[in-house]
């Protein structure tokens, strides 16, 4: 996956809500860094952010907080995989593309004017219905778009019914996963060993259990 700038952030392996990331905001692939946690331009404050971290496709032409952007503040989320938790264990299991190919999230994303003047740049993460193998683990997956569809969805052109139409469960067939360490429960780990395979059932030293 291309892109039009290079963000000088570390690699990470543990992207928690309140952290920023790099976000492609144009179909030209023109980046910004923003913050994970949507603070929509009308909000009296930022308090709220940690409310808004995901936005279910199903209603997002429904709520006050995503309408009003659809339009206007479509984005990309660039990853190589992701999380879910499955309940009622906890258990970690990490999610990806065969090949460990490059993927990106759809999101939303605004600018909100602090009150010093200043501009907070945010964004949240759709989600939708998930596929068979995502659904093994979790209710909900996040929406990756399809290659073809990214420059798409970033096109304030594009027709939001034609936009929303792009919002659905990613082919199971290209997808692969398996569990992890717990470590990934405390964001205060992060490094490759959080993306590590391990057989289910096998013992972990206490220290491992970090939360």
């Amino acid at each position: 996956m291309d892109a039009s700038m290079q963000i000088d952030l570390p690699p990470s392996y543990n992207v928690a809500p309140g952290q920023d990331c790099p976000i492609i905001i144009s179909k030209n692939r023109k980046m910004q860094v923003m913050r994970w946690g949507l603070v929509p331009s009308w909000s009296k404050s930022d308090s709220g952010f940690a409310n808004r971290i995901n936005a279910c496709a199903e209603t997002l032409t429904e709520k006050s907080s995503y309408r009003p952007i659809i339009a206007r503040g479509r984005c990309a989320i660039p990853a190589d995989g992701f999380y879910e938790w499955q309940k009622p264990f906890k258990q970690p299991f990490f999610f990806r593309l065969r090949g460990d190919k490059p993927f990106a999230f759809a999101g939303l994303c605004d600018a909100w004017e602090k009150p010093d003047g200043s501009t907070l740049k945010t964004f949240t993460l759709i989600t939708t219905s998930p596929n068979k193998l995502v659904g093994q683990i979790h209710d909900r997956m996040p929406a990756i778009l399809e290659r073809n569809d990214i420059a798409g969805w970033l096109d304030s052109e594009t027709l939001i019914a034609d936009a929303m139409s792009m919002l659905k469960p990613f082919p199971a067939d290209v997808m692969e996963s398996h569990p992890v360490r717990p470590l990934v429960n405390s964001v205060k780990n992060d490094n490759r060993q959080l993306i590590e395979p391990i057989v289910l059932g096998e013992r972990f030293a206490q220290s491992e259990f970090t939360w």
